[in-house]
């Protein structure tokens, strides 16, 4: 069987087309934009914008400096009662705020996906129909954040250690430091691109799984593992050219905001607004998943069949003839 990795996105896009612009419906776009909001906060929760921190670590003393007044911060803040249960309070908010917004996108994933499936725009319905699916996917989700974060833990602290030490020594031991190091960095990266392919193929195959079939989470990898084991190469280019398209429309975006002098980027950054502006790019994006796994059989397929046609009106019965006249 031959995998093609265009035709799935021809498909994909012509399904964004005929939902959005054929025709235009602006109620459609706002509620189906709605819910891709709501899917995209998972997105949007994890990522982190670049605070312009500049340590510049190669001078030996600054680095230092910075290291003790860091430390020094630090104890100040366990001596003060008050401040721990300020950090305490505040980290406690975090992790509700972050709960709360990961179930959100979890329900939200299966209300864009019903959308885009049935090409209509729906949000009440889906939501108590396909709350048990984004219940089992928000606690998937927690489960594997609480994995991932004491190993990056395990593997952070270490290699913050070696470098900090390489960086105060001279000669052979900042070559033992940083020889210690490289290992660690490259098992953290492998780890990051699994955790990251994980995370693809629960969203772009497992997520259309457990609609398709009515199923939690644990289910649908069971019945995606075997395709995955068998097809693997394909899965991980298909993740790469994902991965390009991605990168492909952020430049198309990019160039666009120049053009407008940076109007654009002003739209794009309002919550939920610049949701509704690149709605075809997401309802595109959302439908490539599916129409790839549908290449490998019918118990693949994402998309209900296709309506029933309606039972034409039946038509008036013919009068029955009368009797001659009687002369």
């Amino acid at each position: 069987m031959t995998i093609r990795y265009l035709d799935p996105l021809e498909r994909a896009w012509t399904r964004a087309r005929d939902l959005l612009l054929r025709p235009f419906d602006l109620r459609l776009w706002l509620i189906i934009g709605f819910t891709a909001w709501l899917a995209r906060l998972w997105d949007g929760s994890l990522s982190g914008g670049d605070g312009g921190l500049d340590l510049h670590l190669d001078g030996r003393d600054e680095s230092h400096g910075l290291i003790r007044v860091a430390v020094d911060r630090l104890v100040d803040v366990i001596d003060n009662p008050l401040s721990v249960f300020v950090v305490v309070v505040m980290l406690l908010l975090y992790l509700v705020v972050g709960a709360a917004i990961a179930w959100l996108a979890s329900r939200g994933s299966f209300l864009f996906l019903d959308n885009v499936a049935h090409r209509r725009g729906r949000v009440s319905e889906p939501w108590d129909r396909l709350g048990r699916l984004g219940d089992s996917l928000f606690a998937w989700r927690v489960a594997t954040q609480l994995l991932i974060l004491p190993v990056a833990l395990l593997l952070a602290a270490p290699l913050l250690a070696l470098v900090a030490s390489a960086s105060h020594a001279d000669g052979l031991f900042r070559g033992v430091g940083l020889a210690l190091a490289l290992p660690l960095g490259a098992l953290g990266l492998l780890l990051g691109l699994a955790a990251a392919f994980v995370g693809f193929c629960t969203d772009q195959f497992v997520v259309p799984l457990m609609y398709r079939h009515d199923e939690g989470i644990l289910p649908a990898w069971e019945r995606f593992l075997p395709l995955l084991r068998r097809d693997l190469p394909s899965f991980l280019l298909v993740a790469v050219f994902y991965l390009a398209l991605a990168m492909v429309v952020s430049a198309v975006v990019a160039a666009a905001g120049a053009l407008t002098c940076c109007a654009l980027f002003l739209v794009l950054a309002i919550p939920y607004v610049g949701t509704v502006v690149l709605l075809p790019v997401y309802v595109t994006a959302r439908a490539f998943g599916p129409e790839f796994l549908a290449q490998f059989g019918p118990e693949f397929e994402t998309w209900p069949a296709a309506d029933p046609a309606p039972d034409p009106e039946p038509l008036p019965e013919a009068p029955e003839d009368s009797d001659p006249p009687q002369d």
